[in-house]
């Protein structure tokens, strides 16, 4: 009971700091596999300031699965992370995705067409922050906007990945379960105006 009670006024408390955004805080929910030992780990909110779209995450987990240091050829979606995929299109091309580490390690990838390959490590002008906590690590992106961008056309999807195998698992606002988690399906964007918390 304590702790249910604790967790709902950690929400309130997130609504609260979000009181101003662009889009509600949400929860992103499970992709894959059907069940995690994790119950509700992330909570997003989404607001912008100036010529930044700002992504703020709040990650719950007792553990985490991150290196301080990455070797080569390891990126951050190898370990714990949190991303957004973003675009202002209306054909969803194309679209960016950018990633952040517990230990503050970014990854940014423009995609232009599904069947091309990625541009990989391309420097956005992602700006981010991560801050420990008791019951995990938030962080903070910093995406620069193109001047004159309507902000009611952006459109994407939030995720997460979260601990080790064989306990590792997949989240997403806006995906539905999969059997695999492929977080490259544009098809499922959504405004994040719909970004809100879900019962």
């Amino acid at each position: 009971m304590g702790g249910r009670l604790v967790r709902l006024l950690f929400v309130a408390l997130f609504l609260f700091s979000f009181s101003n955004a662009f889009s509600e805080p949400c929860r992103l929910n499970l992709v894959s596999p059907k069940k995690s030992l994790l119950q509700i780990p992330v909570m997003a909110g989404l607001r912008v300031v100036g010529n930044d779209l700002i992504v703020q995450f709040d990650v719950h987990t007792p553990t985490v699965n991150a290196k301080e240091e990455l070797g080569p050829n390891e990126y951050p979606y190898m370990f714990d992370a949190v991303e957004v995929f973003v675009t202002a299109s209306e054909t969803n091309f194309p679209y960016y995705e950018f990633e952040l580490s517990p230990y503050n390690q970014q990854f940014q990838v423009e995609i232009l067409d599904l069947k091309k390959p990625f541009k990989e490590n391309a420097d956005l002008g992602m700006k981010s922050s991560v801050t420990k906590t008791e019951e995990g690590w938030q962080g903070e992106i910093h995406i620069p906007l193109p001047a004159g961008t309507d902000i009611t056309k952006l459109r994407g999807n939030l995720y997460a990945i979260l601990g080790e195998k064989p306990n590792r698992s997949y989240w997403s606002a806006f995906l539905p379960p999969q059997l695999k988690p492929n977080f490259h399906q544009p098809q499922f964007f959504q405004s994040f105006q719909k970004c809100e918390v879900q019962p």
